[in-house]
């Protein structure tokens, strides 16, 4: 039980930092190109990979 709790936080972790380094990536790429700075591209599947996988 706790083993599994433990797995999943460890597995949630490693989303958690994949997705903040994402968005680190995308926020580089949109002051590069001058797209907006909102969500728009990052909440689209087609420009953020992660996003479908959440």
């Amino acid at each position: 039980m706790l083993h599994s709790m433990i797995n999943d936080l460890r597995a949630w972790h490693r989303r958690e930092k994949a997705r903040v380094q994402t968005d680190q990536l995308y926020a580089h790429l949109r002051s590069d190109i001058g797209l907006p700075q909102g969500s728009g591209v990052k909440n689209n599947p087609v420009f953020n990979p992660m996003f479908s996988r959440t």
